[in-house]
């Protein structure tokens, strides 16, 4: 009678099967009887949301009209503004003018986003864009509905990117409330530092934006390019800004950068104000050249595991800075049975982070400010803090990524079974729990931290017997908040051992072997805000280098070399896979092939440091003693840089990491290092 046409449905379906029909579902309950009774319900939410729009749009059984500013009116339904917003539950429950007259001044809303805010109110729908988002949230706090306000928070959590971080950079400071924003933005311009500092927008930062900036040490970038953005802020307006320079310059680490470039940067940018500063003194005389092209990764750090030939049960553990001297001694690791293979994990909140694993247990070790050794003097050792609790499940050649305050271990294998588990250790309650599985069983797979926000998990292998082996090119995404795994899409290229390295908000990856007769795939790129990848033309897994260029004897000195040629044809005899645009990218190779010898890259480490991409080696320590390629990769021309550098080695080196440091940890090692002390 009514012309409910999904309440006759339900019915009809009751009275014939008893079944579930299309939109309606079947609950079982009890009465007071005791006696089983069926009952459907119908699920009309969606289309009832749309009729309601389309009265709204339509002007239909509305009971309340808003003005805009520019004189616009526009019908609305009271109970469903209640609804929503906290603003209109107030304003109808009052006394007020606009609820006897029905109208409501809507002027300080602004008038671009009306619809779009009336849509979300209407059906929990909106459409976010950089240009709307302070208007909407202007709106969301004007009008409390804290449902808009939620769905903002998290369009800006993914949508940290260089080329629109002042943009956020403004809403978030105009907006209090934004707690959880504002520390992401920070983190992440604490990450991405020199990137957003070379954008026309820094140019334009008040004082005190700078100030914010520029006493933050934990952002990662060397002392050398934070003096030069604020040299470069300074010169953009130095008449209204001398004096503000003046006073910010305290706030530069003097004492980490080298003297002969402070001295430099005085004559060649014309800032006499730098002369009266004395920067770090270096070991060794190094050439103003080398330190030129070295200064903006000057705060790279090699963490790295010697074995030990006279205790074979033993593994040294330490560090090495560039220009800081010799390699520092941190502690031993040592595994009574011999049998166990000890790896280095991260550097982080003052601690290094190692895990040691034989078929039977994994055990974490980490050493408090390991920074605080100084060359191989076992005085200076740190005693290692051991996790005596093991994980449930001991996996060999599982992932570790830290996120947050938690080191995971995903997937691995025992001595027969491949697994898909995934393990965490808790850094502040030291304890172990298990987290959600990946969808796949994983071995030999690779992974990274994207942005403190996730876990993407790469290619890797899924038997254990070498000959049936199948290389993957699937591509998992783990989300904390939720500790579940989703699919996202797949490499090009099949792949196993690889690297990922974050280069402001796409991931890099590439090396190591691929399923066919073990060829060296491409280096591939993936945007997470697209969930698409893009081809390079050149492959991450061979390094062409100097055959000419000898080692040096002096401790701490660098010579580099750029590549630079227009042939590319014998950079890869990978084929691209068919109907795919390769990322315009070139690799660099010289004119003569015959002065440069080919590497593969293996053992290796590899992050992002001030705009490019530095590989490591450790196949090159056991091989030449005294010699540390540096692999430096342009990112945006694919040009290769190599530089080489000679710390005394004390042994092999096996096995490390590659990693920049925040300004704090930079200060905390070289202070120490005073002149030429020995």
């Amino acid at each position: 009678m009514l012309g409910i046409d999904d309440l006759q449905e339900a019915s009809e379906s009751y009275l014939s099967s008893g079944e579930d029909t299309f939109n309606s579902e079947a609950i079982n309950t009890k009465d007071n009887d005791d006696n089983d009774e069926e009952k459907f319900f119908a699920s009309r939410e969606g289309s009832v949301l749309t009729a309601i729009r389309e009265f709204q749009v339509e002007g239909l059984f509305c009971d309340v009209t808003l003005t805009t500013s520019c004189g616009r009116v526009v019908p609305a339904h009271k109970n469903i503004l209640a609804a929503v917003s906290c603003y209109f539950q107030g304003l109808f429950r009052s006394d007020m003018k606009e609820v006897h007259e029905n109208e409501v001044d809507f002027g300080i809303i602004d008038e671009s986003v009306v619809n779009e805010l009336l849509n979300f109110i209407y059906s929990g729908q909106i459409f976010i864009n950089s240009d709307n988002i302070q208007s909407l949230l202007q709106a969301s706090d004007y009008l409390l509905i804290e449902s808009l306000k939620t769905t903002i928070v998290k369009f800006l959590k993914g949508s940290f990117s260089v080329s629109k971080f002042w943009q956020l950079f403004a809403v978030v400071k105009s907006f209090s409330g934004l707690e959880d924003i504002n520390k992401d933005i920070s983190q992440f311009a604490c990450s991405n530092y020199w990137e957003i500092a070379q954008s026309d927008e820094f140019l334009e930062i008040s004082a005190e934006d700078m100030e914010f900036f520029l006493s933050n040490d934990d952002i990662v970038c060397s002392e050398a390019q934070m003096l030069e953005s604020i040299i470069r802020w300074y010169k953009y307006s130095k008449q209204q800004r001398k004096e503000s320079f003046t006073n910010l310059l305290h706030l530069i680490h003097m004492s980490s950068i080298p003297d002969l470039y402070l001295k430099f940067l005085a004559e060649t940018e014309g800032v006499n104000e730098l002369f009266s500063h004395t920067g770090h003194q270096l070991r060794a005389k190094v050439p103003l050249d080398d330190i030129k092209r070295t200064a903006h990764f000057y705060n790279l750090a090699l963490f790295g595991i010697t074995m030990e030939p006279s205790l074979l049960c033993s593994a040294h553990v330490c560090y090495w800075l560039p220009f800081a001297g010799p390699w520092s001694f941190i502690d031993s690791v040592r595994d009574p049975r011999g049998d166990a293979r000890s790896y280095p994990l991260i550097f982080s909140n003052d601690a290094l982070y190692l895990h040691q694993y034989t078929y039977e247990r994994v055990q974490l070790f980490f050493f408090i400010n390991p920074l605080n050794c100084r060359h191989f003097d076992h005085a200076s050792a740190l005693e290692a803090k051991t996790f005596t609790e093991h994980t449930p499940i001991a996996t060999a050649d599982s992932v570790t990524v830290a996120l947050s305050s938690y080191i995971y271990f995903v997937g691995g294998k025992t001595r027969d079974e491949i697994h898909n588990t995934v393990q965490r250790y808790n850094t502040k309650t030291q304890s172990w729990d298990c987290s959600s599985s990946m969808l796949e069983l994983r071995y030999h797979h690779f992974a990274v931290n994207y942005m403190d926000r996730c876990i993407y998990v790469f290619g890797g292998v899924d038997r254990v017997a070498h000959a049936n082996r199948v290389f993957k090119s699937s591509v998992e995404r783990y989300d904390p908040e939720q500790n579940s795994w989703s699919y996202v899409a797949s490499m090009h290229q099949p792949r196993s051992e690889g690297l990922a390295c974050v280069f402001t908000h796409k991931i890099f990856v590439f090396g190591e072997e691929q399923a066919e007769c073990g060829a060296r795939p491409n280096c591939e790129i993936y945007d997470p805000l697209t969930d698409e990848w893009q081809m390079c033309c050149f492959p991450m897994s061979e390094i062409y280098s100097l055959k000419t260029c000898e080692p040096l004897k002096d401790a701490g000195t660098f010579c580099g070399e750029m590549l630079c040629s227009d042939d590319v044809a014998k950079v890869s005899d990978v084929s691209l896979t068919s109907n795919l645009e390769p990322l315009d990218l070139k690799v660099c190779l010289p004119h003569d092939a015959k002065c440069y010898e080919h590497n593969y890259i293996y053992q290796q480490s590899a992050t992002y440091c001030s705009g490019v991409m530095v590989a490591f080696s450790f196949c090159s320590v056991t091989k030449r003693k005294l010699r540390l390629p540096f692999y430096l990769v342009d990112l945006e021309t694919g040009n290769f840089r190599i530089v080489y550098s000679l710390p005394s080695w004390p042994s092999d080196i096996s096995r490390g990491v590659i990693m920049p440091l925040r300004r704090r940890d930079m200060i905390k090692a070289l202070k120490d290092y005073p002149g030429n002390k020995s």
